[in-house]
Order: structure tokens, then sequence, then C-alpha cells
């Protein structure tokens, strides 16, 4: 294996023996592979402007080419895990494991008229009879009253008493709230990771923001309230 470095000293890949041997009678990148300047010390991919001086690769960039290189760099990045961590926040308030924006918009608008049904936010109207059919088909179909009997006591409502219709609503509350609190909780934190990042953007911060991309980046996928409250305290000892 030999790094290619071109006319003006800079790298220009790294290529097997073998790739040299067999194309060395062939013209690439404008020059016969036979006549390219090569040498044995390797370059590792470590310097934003590598430069073989003789001896070794070094970094050529100025500080400011540095800076303006790393400001692109982690501003898209920075965009990029905010619009997925805020995807990952409403999915997870829904439980969700599909973080197509489109589906999750639909999924939100249904459990919202659901919680306003069982909350007695709306009573009448189109949207209300076609959410409560919905709702008693689901009471049939999955959730009839022993089903709810064993669930609420795991959500944390314990002796709770009333019709089959009544204990579906408080089912339906019960998970639509503890959704938002999820939500808010984790979307705390997600908000607190873009106010960082930029601010560390704008400092040119880059060892900070490179170990705050990697926090936000190695997530576990499933979050309890507890543990995502806990990220807003964790990503401020960066």
């Amino acid at each position: 294996m030999k790094s290619k470095y071109n006319s003006n000293g800079n790298f220009d890949g790294n290529y097997s023996d073998d790739f040299l041997d067999k194309n060395k009678d062939k013209t690439i990148k404008g020059e016969l592979v036979s006549e390219w300047s090569l040498t044995d010390t390797l370059y590792q991919g470590q310097f934003y402007t590598p430069f073989f001086n003789g001896v070794d690769w070094v970094e050529v960039a100025t500080n400011e080419e540095i800076n303006n290189i790393n400001y692109e760099k982690y501003k898209k990045k920075i965009e990029h895990l905010f619009k997925h961590l805020s995807v990952r926040a409403e999915a997870s308030s829904m439980n969700k494991s599909n973080l197509d924006p489109d589906f999750l918009k639909y999924q939100r608008a249904e459990y919202q008229d659901k919680y306003n049904v069982a909350n007695g936010d709306i009573t009448s109207g189109i949207v209300y009879d076609k959410t409560l059919s919905l709702i008693q088909a689901e009471m049939t179909d999955e959730f009839n009253e022993s089903v709810l009997d064993a669930i609420l006591p795991t959500l944390g409502v314990v002796g709770f008493t009333g019709t089959h219709l009544e204990k579906m609503f408080k089912l339906i509350t019960t998970k639509f709230e503890y959704g938002r609190k999820a939500f808010d909780t984790f979307n705390l934190f997600v908000r607190h990771f873009r106010t960082k990042s930029f601010l560390w953007l704008r400092t040119n911060d880059w060892l900070r923001l490179e170990q705050g991309i990697d926090f936000a980046e190695n997530i576990p996928d499933s979050l309890t309230i507890a543990e995502a409250e806990q990220l807003y305290n964790q990503f401020n000892t960066i």
C-alpha cells in the first residue's frame, strides 16, 4: 500500500500494490500510473489539508481554513440530529418505532381525537361519532374489561371502577398524558442540545461539539421518563 501525492504535494489517495502493478501502464488522473509520485509513508486521514514534505504527512491548512471547514461540517450534523431527535421524541411519546413524519402526524391526530373524546373535550359531532366508534371497536377486538383491569394498574391506575367504556377512556387519557410528558421531557433535551451545540459552533469549540454530537448519536432507542430527564444533566457535563 502506498500514498499518492500530486504535483503540489497534496494527498491524492491510497493505493494497493496490486492496483499499482495492474495499472502501471494506464493513464489515470492525467498521469501514467508508473510515473505517479508515491510514498510508503501512508496517510492515515488525520489532517484537513494533508501535505507530504518528503518525509512525513503534515497539516498545511490554516486555523481559519480549519474553522471554516468544521463550521460547515458540524452545522449540517447539528441540523440533521436536531430533526432526527425531534422525530424520535414524537415517536417515543406514542411508543412507536416508525420514524416517518407523515405516519407520526397521522397517529398524533388520531390519538388527539381519542383523548378529546375520552377526556370529554368533545361530546358530539362527526369527529366525536367516528372516534367513539373506533374506540368501541377496539374495546370489542382488543380491550375487554378483564384486559383493562389488568393493564390499568401497570399504569399506576389502582382501584379504578366504572363501566367498560369508562375504563377504556381512563386507559386512553392515562397513556396520552404519559406520552405528552415523555415528549416534553425528551424534547427539553433536544432543544438544549441544539442551543448548546450552536454555541459551541459559534465559538469554534470543536472538542466539546464532537463530544456533544457523539452523546446525541448514542442515545438508547428506548427511554423511560426518568432516563430522558437525566439526558439534560448528563449533556451539561460536557
